[in-house]
């Protein structure tokens, strides 16, 4: 893998997918927080489009390896804002990818 770890070529994966202008895995929700979201059962994967707010842009983050548990959670819950602050936020790596 050229010199990289497995971890760090899932994450590099992950990023290339998530620079997809309009990525059909993405699902709009409607929310105060959060545009969308999609999930990659391969690398456990879970992308979050946050709205913009004020004057700057909407965000997009990726939290890895959420379990698929974790996700059907997510999926269900009535405020996927706060799922992400009480439940994702301190407990799973996650980056801003713009």
């Amino acid at each position: 893998m050229l010199g990289i770890s497995e971890q760090g070529f899932r994450r590099l994966e992950a990023y290339k997918m998530a620079q997809l202008t309009e990525p059909a895995f993405m699902i709009p929700v409607e929310s105060s927080n959060v545009e969308a979201f999609g999930y990659v059962d391969e690398d456990q994967t879970l992308f979050v489009d946050f709205l913009a707010k004020g004057n700057s842009a909407g965000s997009r983050y990726v939290y890895y390896e959420v379990e698929p548990e974790v996700y059907s959670q997510f999926m269900a819950s009535p405020s996927k804002g706060s799922f992400i602050w009480t439940h994702l936020r301190d407990r799973y790596d996650y980056e801003k990818l713009r």
